[in-house]
């Protein structure tokens, strides 16, 4: 069975949600990358609740985006509490893009999803992606490159949750 992509309608992770995606660009009000149907590396409705959307006890987190000169900065921190529906876990997301020539990006982009419950705590689940979105010849023709690369690496028990009984 695979999980389906809810839309996400939490405010917490709604606000400044651009920051953490992956090859996403706007080009002149229209967006040309990440729909319901494309590749989305980070998805946020995957913290604090479960496979059937019970929700799971979130204990502590916190999200830093901003800008410093050509670079756009996004790091989130959470941590669920052990509940009957699974291990506590820890989530992680940084994500860095650089503004280069006039009109073009490229960022990089980390994931962890590590189990904090005892019997868990080798248990992870991370992701790494590059990207890129260039325009070039801006004078002459328009040119646009969008790409992205990721690779997924996982270890240890399977985030399952349990059924006592």
């Amino acid at each position: 069975r695979f999980s389906l992509f809810f839309p996400e309608k939490r405010d917490f992770f709604m606000e400044n949600d651009g920051v953490f995606s992956l090859g996403d660009i706007t080009i002149r009000n229209y967006r040309t990358g990440s729909s319901p149907r494309d590749f989305k590396l980070f998805h946020s409705r995957r913290i604090g609740l479960s496979d059937d959307r019970q929700p799971i006890p979130i204990a502590v987190g916190g999200r830093l985006t901003g800008k410093a000169g050509d670079f756009e900065l996004g790091i989130l921190e959470m941590q669920t509490q052990r509940s009957e529906l699974g291990p506590g876990e820890n989530f992680a997301v940084a994500r860095l893009r650089k503004n280069v020539l006039s009109s073009s990006d490229v960022g990089v982009m980390f994931i962890n999803r590590q189990g904090t419950s005892e019997g868990f705590t080798e248990s992870y689940n991370r992701s790494f992606g590059v990207d890129a979105n260039l325009q070039l010849l801006r004078n002459m023709v328009e040119l646009r490159c969008r790409c992205q690369f990721a690779v997924a690496q996982k270890h240890g028990a399977e985030f399952i949750r349990r059924t006592d009984g």
